[in-house]
């Protein structure tokens, strides 16, 4: 039974792993820096991200100091 539940805790830590993979431009510093901001107020958006950036630039005064900082620095 132990055995089991490691394998199956297993399985779902490499596919986790996989799906981070998969969409590497969602573990950008961009994407990081803004991840919770996006996730409050910009959810019915995602994924497309050119929704998602335009909703955040609406959104900027609201947003974390970081993620203001990183759309400031990538010219947004």
């Amino acid at each position: 039974m132990v055995r089991s539940i490691s394998v199956l805790f297993a399985l779902i830590m490499m596919s986790g792993a996989a799906l981070a993979q998969a969409n590497p431009e969602e573990n950008t510093p961009e994407a990081r820096a803004c991840r919770g901001d996006a996730n409050r107020f910009c959810k019915a958006d995602m994924p497309d991200q050119f929704k998602v950036g335009s909703c955040l630039q609406a959104n900027r005064e609201k947003l974390s100091r970081t993620c203001k900082e990183m759309l400031t620095k990538n010219g947004m």
